[in-house]
């Protein structure tokens, strides 16, 4: 396996890069509102709904941070961050 290549990161109005954050939350509200917050700050967001769609946007678009509810379906926060952690491309 070669070195992990990285797509250029977008930039703001003052030529910094963007950081982006997904947010995983199964509450529909509680995410589009940490996701404005973000946005606002300068943020690229991201909303995944529940833990397996979290996983497979994190593994897409390799994040600087990732924001987890704790109580999901399917997957919970805690099993999310253990799958991340486990992860050697996103760790």
């Amino acid at each position: 396996m070669g070195p992990r290549r990285r797509l250029p990161a977008a930039r703001n109005q003052e030529n910094r890069a963007v950081k982006t954050v997904p947010i995983v939350d199964d509450e529909l509200g509680n995410a589009e509102a940490r996701g404005l917050l973000l946005e606002d700050e300068g943020f690229k967001v991201f909303c995944a709904y529940n833990g397996q769609e979290g996983l497979a946007q994190v593994a897409e678009v390799k994040p600087d941070l990732v924001i987890l509810d704790y109580m999901m379906p399917l997957m919970n926060g805690s099993e999310v961050a253990q799958k991340l952690r486990e992860t050697e491309a996103v760790r």
